[in-house]
């Protein structure tokens, strides 16, 4: 039988994340919720995780089957308190018969660590993952989660509509009239 054991990140592992963005850049990004499309984002996107790691903000830990590094668990999103946060955990695509164990070995570190709620979000689309998390024991909450994109037009119809100044107006020269006191003659 295969023991799962988790450890902590150490420089010797950095090979070893470089080979997995190689070999499944698309897992990572699914892992991570972000696009990585190159090896320097994947690069940053770790680096961030393992600053945060080391400010007590996120939990980065190995995922070792049998003394092989196969993957990695990681919590995000801590609370100011510690109790709660967001799991992600990345399996290597030739050990995910492993990912059941990985996941509950996280689990039960955040536990030991205090942690009481995970909250993740998963791809609707993604039959898989659903799947995994519903037998891991997570269940839906009654909330729809709404993104806005914000662009320079945007702010400029939001003046137009409200009649508030945008940021740079307010620092325009003040010999310069703002687009405002423009349209408002």
């Amino acid at each position: 039988m295969a023991e799962i054991r988790l450890r902590p990140f150490e420089p010797a592992d950095s090979p070893a994340l470089s080979a997995w963005y190689d070999s499944d850049p698309q897992g990572l990004e699914a892992m991570m919720g972000t696009p990585l499309p190159d090896p320097l984002a994947c690069t940053l996107a770790f680096n961030a995780i393992l600053q945060r790691h080391a400010e007590r903000r996120s939990i980065f830990l190995m995922a070792v089957c049998n003394d092989r590094a196969i993957g990695c668990v990681i919590v995000t999103d801590l609370s100011p308190e510690g109790d709660k946060g967001r799991p992600h955990i990345y399996i290597v695509p030739d050990e995910r018969r492993h990912s059941f164990a990985v996941a509950r070995a996280g689990e039960q570190m955040a536990q030991q660590l205090g942690i009481q709620h995970f909250m993740i979000s998963v791809d609707p689309n993604n039959r898989r993952s659903l799947l995994f998390v519903k037998r891991l024991g997570y269940t839906d909450i009654p909330h729809l989660i709404l993104r806005k994109e914000l662009s320079p037009w945007q702010e400029q119809e939001q003046q137009l509509h409200t009649g508030f100044p945008s940021f740079s107006e307010v620092s325009a020269p003040l010999d310069k009239p703002s687009v405002a006191a423009q349209k408002a003659r």
